[in-house]
């Protein structure tokens, strides 16, 4: 019995010391990740971005005849949405018409507010004396400024749809004008884009007109009115200017090549925070 007592006392003990030396290894600690609020931040990677200014965008889309037969692209209001985002982001506004036989016509228009900025984030190399009160104080700024966003984004997403939604119609309309006044439409365009600059405030906004057709100009007053502080995309299939030959005029193969070129011209890369 005491051989048996002593066995006994003699596993306990090794299994005393095994579990005294044997490390224990922490449970790893449960993360909670950061998910991002998608509905203040700009689509497409824009919130890493930075705004020259605002931006106002007149585009004209050809409803004549010879539209299919030269080659004009065929527009849906799909192909608007990175324009949506843009404004979004830099504010702006945005105005579509049509060529037709009577092109002089009101523009549809969609009107967006940029984004508040967000304040830079305080540096931690600062003296710790300040750090905390300035801390404080980039956090209640950058509250406020995001719910002055989270307001922005509402109604901006209730103005884009009811534009998408007349824009779907405008562009279904089918390209059958008997003739094209070409000059009508840029006349109409001009008066959108040489409207005051004072509603935008101290950054007067880019301007831009994308003229989707031939510009075979044949009915109607060939008059053009000057736009000085805009620039013209000419976007067609055809090898002539039509009635913008000798005008500063940029032309492209598509209406997504505008798009980038104005995406691009209106943004520049976010400096990251040393």
């Amino acid at each position: 019995m005491m051989r048996l007592i002593t066995l006994l006392l003699a596993i306990t003990g090794c299994v005393l010391a095994w579990l005294w030396l044997t490390p224990i290894t922490p449970a790893p600690p449960t993360t909670t990740q950061n998910v991002p609020n998608t509905a203040t931040r700009p689509e497409n990677g824009l919130e890493k971005m930075v705004c020259h200014g605002p931006v106002r965008v007149a585009a004209l889309v050809d409803k004549t005849g010879s539209a299919n037969q030269n080659r004009t692209p065929s527009l849906v209001p799909a192909d608007f949405a990175p324009l949506y985002d843009l404004l979004k982001l830099c504010g702006g506004e945005l105005a579509v018409g049509t060529f037709t036989s009577h092109s002089n016509r009101p523009l549809l228009r969609l009107r967006l507010e940029g984004r508040v900025a967000l304040p830079a984030p305080t540096d931690p190399r600062m003296n710790p004396l300040e750090y905390d009160d300035r801390h404080a104080e980039e956090l209640k700024l950058r509250a406020r400024a995001e719910g002055l966003n989270r307001e922005r984004d509402g109604r901006a997403a209730e103005a884009i749809a009811a534009f998408d939604a007349a824009l779907g119609e405008m562009l279904s309309e089918p390209a059958s004008a008997p003739c094209s006044d070409i000059a009508g439409g840029i006349r109409r365009a001009a008066l959108f884009e040489n409207e005051p600059a004072t509603s935008w405030g101290d950054t007067p906004p880019l301007n831009y007109l994308a003229s989707v057709g031939d510009m075979e100009h044949n009915c109607g007053s060939p008059t053009l009115a000057p736009m000085p502080e805009t620039r013209i995309l000419l976007i067609n299939g055809t090898p002539g200017d039509g009635i913008l030959a000798g005008h500063n005029i940029t032309r492209l193969e598509s209406f997504d090549a505008a798009v980038n070129l104005i995406a691009t011209e209106a943004l520049e890369r976010r400096k990251e925070q040393q």
